[in-house]
């Protein structure tokens, strides 16, 4: 009989720790609040910003394979946009004005047309950072690194200008 309380007793210790640790996992300690969620587009790109006010600079990180923007709507006028690499390759930001798609732009040899280009952050090796300030009219944009073969893994990212 000792055996099995003895038993009883570590089946419902470890179930204990159990349902402790998977308690834990949901829980940050913060009071109950509604957040909003996370506004994720085609390239991946997170901002948990109101995505309805718009900006006059738009800060990307570029890194393997993606372009995360902080606004994805801008003022018109004079933006400011900053791009830092983190990545391990060159990466660079290519401002397109263009009412296609962001993920549908025609590929040539590894690279999007860059006819429509309004401004550029030329190429950042890995750690560096760039900006430029550009003069955008109102409409829909995309950011895109243009170096070979960036492109199609999925380095771009839509704007919008208001």
């Amino acid at each position: 009989m000792k055996k099995l309380n003895a038993r009883f007793a570590v089946l419902a210790l470890v179930s204990l720790v159990i349902a402790v640790a998977i308690a834990g996992c949901g829980s940050d300690d913060s009071p109950n609040t509604t957040t909003k969620p996370a506004v994720t587009d085609t390239a991946g790109a997170t901002d948990s910003s109101d995505s309805s006010t718009p900006v006059s600079t738009v800060n990307t990180t570029l890194d393997e394979w993606s372009i995360k923007s902080d606004a994805p709507v801008a003022k018109t006028g004079s933006v400011a946009f900053t791009a830092d690499n983190v990545g391990k390759v060159p990466h660079e930001l290519v401002v397109l004005k263009t009412d296609t798609p962001a993920a549908d732009l025609p590929v040539k040899d590894g690279e999007v047309s860059e006819d429509d280009s309004v401004g550029e952050i030329p190429d950042l090796g890995p750690g560096k950072s760039g900006k430029d300030s550009i003069d955008l009219k109102a409409g829909k944009y995309v950011l895109v690194c243009n170096l070979p073969g960036h492109y199609e893994q999925g380095m771009y990212t839509s704007l919008e200008v208001k």
